[in-house]
């Protein structure tokens, strides 16, 4: 994945965590706000390491069932 797309990646994450921040803070409850940050730092940090280390493409093979 070329950097220049990850960097696009990562801005809209802040763009989307940062309006959720902004305004959803008004009709939603501070934990909840708390807590969907928290998810998206673990989310995007995840599927960063999985770029860096290539982690993730073994995945693809896996078959749950018959």
């Amino acid at each position: 994945m070329p950097i220049l797309q990850v960097l696009l990646i990562l801005v809209l994450i802040g763009v989307v965590v940062g309006l959720i921040n902004k305004y959803g803070a008004e009709y939603i409850d501070a934990k909840w706000v708390k807590l969907i940050n928290i998810v998206a730092i673990v989310f995007t940090l995840i599927w960063l390491v999985g770029l860096v280390f290539g982690g993730f493409g073994s995945l693809s093979n896996i078959r749950v069932g018959r």
